[in-house]
């Protein structure tokens, strides 16, 4: 994909589509039962501006001249919204170059979506379009609909009249997108900025889209449907700039089947697909959903909300001690936590309880509301837990009876008008009283949900934006020291442990102590200067896991085990194809084996990866992925993640392990991911011992794997 000259350029033919002066429909037609039709059909019911039907067998479409060809259009076209024949699109592009038009909208299906031939017409629509300054949207979608400013080029949805709205969606599947929008404008939802159906990405991809909405004021929160991600990089870096503006939710399909190759590391395997993507989208502030009303549940409260982001410590105001029990469950889930609750809140709640109640979080408030009445108890609960430094957002789960009325709501409205901290609600109860608190809270700028998951899910959507506001800033504070990196070997495949780890060693990692030697009576003599007991490896760049091939003895004690062992693998290297191997002595370590590695994809950019180590990790697959560079906050988060680091904590009787260690093991790997020249793909530490505390995280194994330099 050939990108414009300039950003400058690309971003101002970008905004053509959605700010056009003049627009032409070319395969406007005078059949109402046409695509053509309604494409400018719906443009013409807000479209101020030039309004152009082209179409060479008709005279006139909806009272508009129709012209034979773009060229023919009198003027500057700055849209041309195309919707022909899949095999009439490449020329009628090259039309659109000719008259220097910005912006090409394609509806039309039948190129990368359908086999060989339409593969070759899309790569002959990217070569139109290869170094020109006209942006392609498409093909093979659904249009766009914006209401600020009022336009829709879609040939599915017809608008009425249009409010605008704060959400806006971008969805690589056509038909999808438009029967989101058609529901949500139907039902009592919320209002849409901008809803995007991009298709099949030869130029105009997600990163441009995130680009342009995040400097869209009106698009408070964003929401994708993607079944693929262009440049990771670029889509981070779009991601974080759109977080300092809005709430992000995102939709991934169609990644279960990547990764499945086969690979010469445990991290090429593990790192790939669904693992890489959910990491890349945690920490750059985006809330990843399960199906697509998800997507919509989780947007419409995000909507209403003034405050959309903030820490994980929350407040429950409930009227049901099962729900309250029910919502911290769900929090430990999605990390979030029950705050505690302050002495001066809990005397202050105290003063409308029944004395034989004791304050805590969840905040029960059934009894003190059947005591003192509705109207005061919420009001004076949310006030005081608002108020509370330990409170970040409360989650509010009131029961909806007919018996009480609306006016007893007024005080906690304006309680909660006034709140400079999120407020989250999910009512419950009779239908009419429902639709009445959910009325009520809704102007109040509180998000109300439609079930306490979604609840929490939007809680964790806040949560997540504010730890990506702060990554940003922490990225921004961190200035690392610059690597001077060992040179490398020459040629592809892997490199042999002993080399690894000297060069993961002069990147800043802690290696274990070890000895290289050629025979085994050198063998003997550098365990015995080690210490006993020891390890023995065969070493060589052809043995990528040695475990597998019976070159690791572990645990000898005494001399004549070393010696033994060696001549083994010595006898045992020209089997396995093994040049110029040696042997290796290492101390026995005692510590927690985890896996750290790092590898470039080609789509998602540099990634590191954390798991429990050893030979089972791919079949276990208890791992996290982030891009790199990591913050500490990052290499924090991929260890809370992965649920064998309990361990970590220390367990049965064993002592807590040296986190920060690891925490600086995963630093200085994602360093030397970004520094490493292109030929590294991948490297690994398999396993990384981490200590007791303070006794530091040990690298005992260690993988490179270099692909072919290219030659100019």
């Amino acid at each position: 994909m050939t990108l414009p000259v300039s950003t400058a350029e690309r971003t101002a033919n970008l905004r053509a589509f959605f700010e056009p002066t003049s627009i032409a429909v070319i395969g406007a037609s005078p059949n109402t039962a046409r695509g053509g039709h309604r494409i400018l059909k719906n443009l013409s019911c807000h479209f101020t501006g030039e309004l152009y039907a082209v179409n060479p067998n008709a005279e006139s479409v909806l009272g508009l001249k129709s012209y034979s060809s773009v060229l023919d259009v009198p003027g500057e076209v700055d849209l041309a919204v195309v919707f022909i024949p899949a095999d009439a699109v490449p020329a009628v592009v090259r039309e659109c170059v000719e008259k220097s038009v910005k912006a090409v909208c394609i509806e039309s299906g039948g190129f990368a979506d359908a086999g060989p031939t339409g593969e070759r017409l899309q790569t002959e629509l990217e070569q139109v379009v290869a170094g020109t300054t006209t942006r392609v949207w498409g093909p093979n979608c659904a249009g766009y609909v914006s209401t600020s400013p009022p336009l829709s080029t879609s040939f599915v949805v017809t608008p009425g009249s249009f409010e605008p709205g704060n959400v806006s969606f971008v969805a690589q599947s056509g038909m999808m997108a438009a029967a989101l929008l058609i529901q949500i404008l139907t039902q009592d939802r919320f209002q849409i900025n901008k809803a995007c159906s991009i298709g099949n990405k030869c130029d105009v991809d997600e990163s441009d889209l995130l680009e342009y909405l995040a400097e869209d004021a009106s698009s408070e929160v964003i929401a994708l449907y993607l079944e693929s991600v262009q440049d990771g990089p670029r889509f981070a870096t779009a991601c974080d700039r759109a977080a300092t503006r809005a709430s992000l939710l995102a939709l991934v399909g169609g990644l279960s089947q990547s990764g499945a190759e086969v690979a010469l590391s445990h991290t090429g395997s593990i790192a790939a697909g669904e693992a890489a993507v959910a990491g890349l989208l945690r920490q750059h502030g985006v809330l990843q959903v399960e199906d697509f009303m998800e997507l919509v549940d989780i947007a419409d409260p995000l909507s209403r909300l003034a405050v959309r982001a903030c820490g994980n410590s929350i407040a429950v105001l409930t009227f049901s001690g099962a729900a309250g029990v029910v919502a911290a469950d769900l929090f430990s889930r999605r990390g979030l936590r029950l705050t505690t609750l302050s002495e001066r809140t809990t005397a202050r709640l105290a003063e409308l309880y029944p004395s034989w109640l004791k304050p805590q979080n969840p905040v029960d408030v059934w009894s003190t509301v059947e005591l003192r009445g509705l109207e005061r108890t919420i009001a004076h609960s949310l006030e005081v837990l608002l108020e509370d430094d330990a409170v970040d957002a409360v989650l509010f789960m009131p029961l909806a009876f007919d018996f009480f009325a609306p006016t007893e709501l007024e005080a906690f409205v304006r309680v909660a008008q006034r709140s400079t901290k999120p407020i989250v609600a999910w009512p419950f109860g009779e239908d009419e009283p429902l639709a009445m608190w959910r009325r009520t809270l809704r102007e109040a700028n509180v998000g109300v949900c439609r079930s306490l998951l979604t609840a929490v899910r939007v809680l964790e959507a806040l949560v997540c934006r504010q730890r990506a506001l702060e990554r940003v800033g922490e990225l921004e504070r961190e200035q690392a020291a610059p690597l001077t990196l060992l040179p490398l070997p020459r040629g592809s495949g892997t490199v042999a442990e002993d080399v690894a780890k000297r060069i993961l060693a002069a990147a800043g990692l802690t290696t274990v102590e070890e000895r290289v030697v050629g025979t085994a009576d050198e063998a003997v003599g550098a365990a015995a200067e080690i210490g006993y007991p020891v390890v023995l490896k065969l070493v060589a760049a052809e043995l990528a896991h040695k475990t597998e091939v019976g070159a690791v003895r572990v645990a000898l004690a005494l001399a004549a085990a070393v010696a033994e062992a060696a001549d083994e693998f010595l006898a045992l290297a020209p089997k396995l194809g093994a040049k110029n191997a040696r042997l290796l002595i290492q101390p026995m370590i005692d510590g927690v084996e985890t896996i750290i590695g790092a590898r470039r994809d080609p789509r998602l950019g540099p990634l590191v990866v954390f798991g429990m180590g050893g030979i089972f990790v791919e079949t276990i697959r208890d791992v996290s992925v982030r891009a790199a560079p990591l913050t500490a906050a990052d290499a924090r988060a991929m260890i809370d993640e992965v649920r064998g680091a309990r361990v970590l904590e220390g367990v049965r009787g064993r002592p807590a392990a040296d986190v920060g260690a690891l925490v600086q093991a995963l630093l200085a790997l994602s360093r030397f991911i970004l520094v490493a020249p292109p030929t590294v793909v991948e490297a690994e530490v398999n396993p990384l011992l981490v200590r007791p505390e303070r006794l530091g995280a040990v690298a005992v194994d260690a993988l490179i794997v270099l692909e072919k330099e290219e030659r100019s």
